[in-house]
């Protein structure tokens, strides 16, 4: 009776957990997408304008803004840690104001940061086998797929 019930709790929190990372991948991989497309040519995606106000923030030269959105979203404590659970994988305040300066900041905070990501076990993830961007390529270790990173840390175990 026992061990049945060790097995339920067992099986639960590992369904839990498969479904934790895998609705991490499909955030992850939206908003990687999002990021990336917005830097492509080929791309014709433009940011919708909403009827407000416009910011002062919008008002300066596209310069500018960069250079403010470089100093606002590098992260000063390295690396970026990721959490991978639904409740926290929150973009920054300032990729949240509106559709053009995510548009615009995006690419500038993907870029200019180093991401570390922290995973219990990669076996529930390893029959996703992949991302467009990164992949399991054994239990005891995930690899980038885009020249786009300069940097990523996973930590993990396998047992």
């Amino acid at each position: 009776m026992a061990m049945s019930s060790i097995r339920m709790f067992i099986r639960e929190r590992l369904l839990r957990l498969w479904r934790t990372l895998k609705g991490a991948r499909r955030g992850a991989k939206t908003l990687y997408q999002d990021a990336g497309a917005q830097t492509t040519d080929r791309d014709s995606r433009e940011p919708t304008i909403a009827l407000q106000p416009q910011s002062r923030l919008l008002s300066l030269p596209a310069e500018i803004r960069n250079m403010i959105y470089l100093d606002v979203l590098e992260v000063r404590s390295w690396p970026f840690h990721v959490s991978i659970t639904p409740a926290q994988h929150e973009l920054p305040g300032l990729l949240r104001v509106c559709a053009q300066i995510r548009h615009e900041a995006m690419p500038i905070f993907f870029k200019n940061n180093a991401f570390s990501y922290n995973v219990i076990d990669l076996k529930p993830i390893a029959p996703l086998h992949s991302s467009d961007h990164w992949s399991v390529q054994s239990y005891n270790g995930v690899g980038l797929n885009d020249s786009k990173a300069s940097y990523a840390k996973f930590s993990g175990r396998a047992d």
